[in-house]
């Protein structure tokens, strides 16, 4: 409680990243325009699980996730290629830039910068140190 979430994608991936001199995650580009089309179905977070367990390569296999999570197929091929996705990536990749950022995940808590991925004991010790609550 009393934590707030913000995601941005930052995927390194020369497909739609310039700032990047080789491919760190081949198809991270596709997975985030997966992730950001999945919002307008209300399930950023189940899309977002499924694609770290599954990494769809194509668009068959991310409609066979789309349909596991019960989208509408019609919508989610429709606002996949919505080339508002590719710019909401570019500004976030720009953004990026700015910052200095060059690792996933890269965490900001309480003003600080965190990068890689924590434990859940030291993360929840960290997010406690900067406010959150227990539940």
């Amino acid at each position: 409680k009393n934590i707030k979430v913000i995601h941005h994608n930052l995927p390194f991936d020369k497909e739609c990243n310039p700032y990047i001199t080789f491919n760190m995650h081949p198809n991270a580009c596709f997975m985030s325009k997966i992730a950001i089309a999945s919002r307008n179905q209300n399930n950023y977070w189940g899309m977002s699980s499924l694609l770290y367990e599954k990494q769809p390569k194509n668009i068959k296999s991310a409609l066979e996730l789309a349909k596991e999570l019960n989208f509408d197929e019609k919508t989610f091929l429709a606002d996949l290629n919505n080339p508002k996705i590719i710019k909401e990536i570019q500004t976030e990749l720009e953004q990026a830039d700015k910052l200095g950022l060059d690792a996933t995940p890269t965490m900001y808590i309480g003003g600080k910068q965190y990068v890689g991925v924590k434990p859940y004991y030291e993360l929840q010790r960290i997010l406690i140190e900067n406010g959150a609550k227990r539940k």
